[in-house]
């Protein structure tokens, strides 16, 4: 159960990291940049915060189910 709490505390933090990668790319459009343009080191970021919100949504699950089948 503290293990899946941790997680739980951890997708708090991804969620809130990828709105603000989100809000970033969104306000590239108004300074100027060429359309479709998106720095290379915040596609990097974006990238990991997104797969550790995927991959913490793995881990939990896998771990809501053990919990569940020892009872």
């Amino acid at each position: 159960m503290e293990r899946i709490h941790k997680i739980n505390k951890l997708l708090l933090i991804t969620y809130n990291l990828g709105g603000v990668c989100l809000v970033a790319i969104g306000n590239l459009v108004g300074i100027g940049a060429p359309p479709g343009y998106i720095p290379p080191w915040l596609k990097l970021v974006t990238a990991m915060v997104f797969s550790t919100m995927i991959i913490g949504h793995i881990v939990r699950y896998i771990l809501e189910r053990r919990m569940n089948k020892t009872g």
